[in-house]
């Protein structure tokens, strides 16, 4: 069996936005932090959810994805969801799952987004407000 590797991604800021990505196999911990502002979306978070899935059919542990996004465009958030349901499937076959978003306690829009994609979902996300 070959051994998993992680993802780590800088953010950056270009004409789009890109967030900071750590996936690390050994812990299970993924994080997903910044603002994704993305022409391709679909083609950024795609290797996310292919690795999470390799990640679920070869190592079988337990998955923490602690996400501190501030802004989603609506490409994003879709690509957001499908990473939720890959792991609301594993929830369902008995994996251990665990989901946090840190959010600006001020960012009514942002807390209404998150509250879609929980519904959406239907994977509870521990909400952290962050002061202003």
């Amino acid at each position: 069996m070959q051994k998993m590797k992680n993802i780590d991604i800088e953010a950056q800021k270009d004409n789009y936005y890109t967030p900071r990505v750590s996936f690390n196999a050994q812990t299970g911990i993924c994080e997903i932090a910044g603002e994704s502002y993305l022409e391709d979306a679909y083609a950024f978070y795609k290797p996310l959810k292919e690795w999470l899935e390799e990640y679920i059919q070869t190592i079988s542990q337990s998955v923490t994805l602690n996400l501190s996004l501030t802004y989603l465009n609506t490409a994003s958030s879709k690509s957001i969801l499908a990473i939720l349901k890959t792991l609301k499937n594993y929830q369902k076959t008995g994996g251990a799952v665990s989901v946090s978003w840190k959010y600006r306690q001020t960012d009514i829009d942002m807390l209404e987004d998150i509250e879609d994609l929980i519904f959406e979902s239907d994977l509870p996300i521990e909400l952290i407000p962050n002061g202003a």
